[in-house]
């Protein structure tokens, strides 16, 4: 008798896709259209690039299981009663940061859908980012492989620039020489632009000290410079 595999638990990427279904489908009374938003969720966390042993298993992010999912994260929802368990962390946590950022939430679940076809590195380091693994990966890999960030680069390199864009440090009083290496790119297109796969242009790249950049990559809203500033500039 063969061996049943356990279903792996949710990724954050995947829970992003659920909640953002469940703020779709909570208010609809329309049984088709409800059924066919929970099977394109499943459709969709299928074609993701995670757990690919499970990809042959019918029961894999099935249609009947993204409905359990469903029905956890009400949960977790203040104006709803669930009966059906209790939500994970992960469901709470994603719940709770979007919960009034619900059209930033469809554009972090579009952009994930859209780039999880795409071949680039997929960084452990994201694994808890409020963003999944998936988006903070893929700007990662775009700011170090895009041919417009690395001629700027190049330029940066070229005029001995050591100050970070944000906050102003100037890298080269704490590190000498090696300062202009640890300047890092960071890509500021919004999220619904990186989606639709827009050029990259020289007005979309910010040159960071390593504490910003990494500060850049928490949430959706500071990938863009005017609220990266702006909390910078708060503090």
């Amino acid at each position: 008798m063969a061996e049943v595999k356990r279903m792996p638990s949710l990724t954050m990427d995947e829970v992003i896709l659920l909640v953002d279904t469940y703020f779709q489908v909570k208010d609809i009374t329309a049984s088709t259209i409800k059924k066919e938003l929970i099977q394109e969720l499943s459709d969709s966390m299928r074609a993701l690039p995670f757990f690919p042993e499970f990809k042959e298993s019918p029961a894999f992010r099935s249609y009947s299981g993204m409905n359990m999912c469903l029905s956890r994260v009400a949960s977790v929802d203040p104006f709803k009663i669930s009966l059906f368990g209790r939500g994970s962390a992960r469901q709470r946590r994603v719940f709770e940061y979007y919960s009034s950022r619900k059209a930033t939430l469809h554009s972090v679940a579009n952009t994930i859908k859209v780039i999880g076809c795409l071949d680039f590195p997929i960084l452990p380091t994201y694994e808890d980012n409020i963003m999944g693994m998936l988006l903070p990966s893929y700007y990662e890999h775009l700011e170090q492989s895009d041919k417009i960030v690395k001629n700027a680069r190049k330029v940066v390199l070229a005029q001995g620039k050591t100050k970070c864009f944000l906050c102003g440090c100037d890298l080269e009083e704490i590190y000498l020489g090696r300062a202009n290496e640890l300047l890092e790119a960071h890509i500021t297109l919004p999220i619904a632009q990186i989606s639709r796969r827009e050029k990259i242009t020289l007005s979309d790249i910010l040159f960071l000290c390593p504490t910003c950049h990494k500060l850049a990559h928490t949430t959706p809203e500071l990938i863009e410079e005017q609220n990266l500033r702006e909390l910078v500039k708060g503090r």
